[in-house]
Parts: structure tokens; C-alpha cells; sequence
């Protein structure tokens, strides 16, 4: 029975595809943290991360294809992670990664270190070598009042000024 429920929470808990924790437990899971955080008067940052031209991917080498490099690059950033930070899939091709006990500098140099890991990536798929890149938004919450969504948000608009600036970047700029 233990088996079953612990089954059951798993399911209920991960994204299947790229094993992570799925959107609505990353949340919960970094809101507590988010909390705790804010309790204790740590710093706490969060990186958006989304996976660069991900639709031409998919046109070039279909679903399959795309799902490959969806789970090989959400291990990529676990690999890139510290036990205790909070990871999960958004949705689609982008990530978050709560980053506890974190300043702006840190995160950023975490961000680049997850760029660089998913740049150096390559998904052996059919007879293909597929390479893609990654642009990353970061964002800390030095104002204890942040709520996660508020946070979040900032990370995106981070993660969009990657994106304008080219793609395979960390923009952690401050508001």
C-alpha cells in the first residue's frame, strides 16, 4: 500500500517526460520556500529558463525528436544544480529553478553555468546530432515582501531581454 501511494504522489508530482517536478508542485514547493525564506531574511532568487528556437526543432526533427532534448536538457540543468534548489517544467520547453539562500551574482553565475551545459549538449537522435541553446532569466527577491508570481514575473521579463539580446543568455538585472 505504501508502494501505491508513494506511486500515486510521484504521478501527481512530476512532469513525466522530463521527470522533474511538473508546474503546480514546483510552485508549491518554492512559495513554501519562497516563504521561508522571506521569514529568515535570506536572499532567494529564481532563473527562468526556456529553450531557444524549440519550435523549428520540433518542425525539423518532430515530437520525438523535440521530447529527446526536453528530457535531456531538464537532466542537463539538474546536473547544473545544487541538492537543495527547486527545479520543475513550466510548460512547453521552459523551466524554473528556485534558487534558496542565493544573491543576484550567484544566480547569474549559476545561470551561466546551465547555459554553457545546455550549449555543450548534444542529443543523439536517429542519425542526427541535435545542438540547441538556452536563454535565462534571473531574478532575487532582496524585497522580503516578493511574492513568487511577482518574482516570477521579473525573471520573465529578464528571460525576454535574453531573447531580444540574441538568444544564449543571462540577463539577471534588477528592477
Amino acid at each position: 500500500m505504501k508502494l501505491a501511494s508513494q506511486e500515486l504522489f510521484k504521478l501527481a508530482t512530476t512532469d513525466s517526460l522530463t521527470d522533474s517536478h511538473n508546474r503546480r508542485y514546483f510552485l508549491e514547493m518554492a512559495n513554501i520556500e519562497l516563504q521561508r525564506s522571506a521569514r529568515s531574511g535570506d536572499d532567494c532568487s529564481i532563473l527562468m529558463i526556456d529553450l531557444d528556437h524549440f519550435k523549428s526543432l520540433n518542425d525539423n526533427f518532430g515530437h520525438q525528436g523535440g521530447d529527446l532534448t526536453l528530457a535531456q536538457s531538464a537532466k542537463t540543468i539538474k546536473d547544473s544544480l545544487r541538492p537543495y534548489d527547486i527545479f520543475g517544467r513550466i510548460g512547453g520547453e521552459e523551466f524554473a529553478v528556485l534558487l534558496p539562500n542565493t544573491d543576484l551574482n550567484s544566480a547569474f553565475d549559476i545561470g551561466q553555468r546551465i547555459r554553457s551545459a545546455i550549449e555543450e549538449q548534444t542529443v543523439d537522435y536517429l542519425t542526427h546530432k541535435i545542438r540547441i541553446t538556452a536563454s535565462i532569466g534571473a531574478a532575487n527577491s532582496n524585497e522580503n515582501e516578493l511574492s513568487l508570481e511577482l518574482l516570477m514575473s521579473r525573471a520573465d521579463k529578464n528571460l525576454y531581454r535574453a531573447k531580444n539580446q540574441g538568444r544564449n543568455k543571462v540577463v539577471a538585472e534588477s528592477e
